[in-house]
């Protein structure tokens, strides 16, 4: 794929392809679209009492597995599992494995909206 031009914070990329022997260029327009998907993505992940909960305490706490994060929030360790697939499919955590457990920690750097969310805690 190309950049054909840059208008006002839009992106016009084209790439060509061959369609019956002929060729056909394909625009796509990317725009602000991008980032309301990820803000919005980002929100709905930290819709939730309980990973907001987990928030706070990888703020506080820097990392944790999944069963020192339930411990201290209170909750099952498998719902504290779910939620931080969540998370991270949302790029709001990460994830590290060390032998058999994994650990989680925020994401570094976080966007702008998880920066926001996570300040407030």
């Amino acid at each position: 794929m190309k950049i054909n031009k840059t208008v006002d914070n839009f992106f016009i990329l084209y790439s060509t392809i061959r369609a019956n022997s002929r060729q056909v260029k394909i625009y796509l327009l990317y725009s602000w679209y991008m980032k309301i998907s990820i803000m919005t993505k980002t929100i709905a992940a930290c819709a939730n009492e309980q990973r907001l909960e987990i928030l706070k305490f990888l703020k506080y706490k820097k990392y944790g597995n999944v069963s020192t994060i339930a411990k201290n929030i209170n909750t099952s360790v498998k719902s504290t599992s779910k939620h931080l697939i969540i998370l991270h499919l949302a790029h709001i955590v990460k994830r590290e494995r060390e032998g058999n457990e994994i650990y989680y920690s925020l994401n570094k750097p976080l966007n702008e909206v998880s920066k926001n969310i996570v300040g407030l805690l």
